[in-house]
């Protein structure tokens, strides 16, 4: 039996493991005069379960402010950024060729690329990612061309730079010099390897 004036050491006790809530956050339980300990620790662990469910509610309505606050916040943000004018010197998005091939091994492939300002696109023998998908042309079928061969750029007109291939590239019939810039137009043909390449309009 437990009476008032007893020590309460039942489920609030500080024991070495224990995380105790505050006691200035403790809820004070009226205790009968004369009740079993079993009944005893029913009531400090009712007592226990209705503090913590009230914390948890009060946590609970802490968090979903702060999201709330936060979701305010990021999409003002993005609103301002939306609105932004478009700041001066950024690049273009790529631009789109059709290329193709009018001799050699691969001969009638129209090869797309998207060439933009900053970022090439690669031709060569290989078949590696940067060749391939849209990102530059693969000649695997070509043993005329070297592994990197060359590259396609744009500004503000498509270009051609030989990068130092072993068997060299033509325009037009002229032979270029390693690392030379020149333009690639329309009615212009490109000699690689034993490929012919035109430039092919698009709608």
């Amino acid at each position: 039996m437990i009476t008032n004036g007893q020590e309460n050491k039942g489920c609030l006790a500080n024991t070495p493991n224990s995380s105790p809530i505050p006691s200035k956050k403790r809820k004070v339980v009226d205790i009968p005069g004369n009740i079993t300990v079993e009944e005893y620790l029913n009531l400090q662990c009712d007592a226990l379960v209705e503090q913590l469910n009230t914390h948890a509610h009060e946590l609970q309505d802490k968090l979903r402010s702060e999201y709330q606050s936060l979701t305010k916040s990021y999409l003002e943000r993005v609103d301002v950024t939306s609105n932004e004018p478009e700041q001066e010197g950024v690049q273009p998005a790529g631009q789109v060729f059709n290329i193709v091939a009018t001799t050699g091994p691969h001969k009638d492939k129209v090869f797309i690329i998207t060439v933009s300002a900053g970022t090439p696109a690669l031709i060569g023998r290989s078949r590696g990612r940067k060749f391939v998908k849209g990102e530059g042309i693969s000649l695997f079928k070509d043993q005329e061309v070297s592994t990197t061969h060359g590259k396609f750029e744009f500004d503000t007109t498509l270009t051609f730079v030989d990068v130092g291939s072993t068997n060299g590239s033509l325009m037009n019939g002229k032979a270029l010099e390693p690392n030379e810039v020149v333009k690639f137009s329309h009615g212009d043909s490109l000699t690689i390897g034993q490929t012919v390449f035109k430039l092919q309009h698009t709608e």
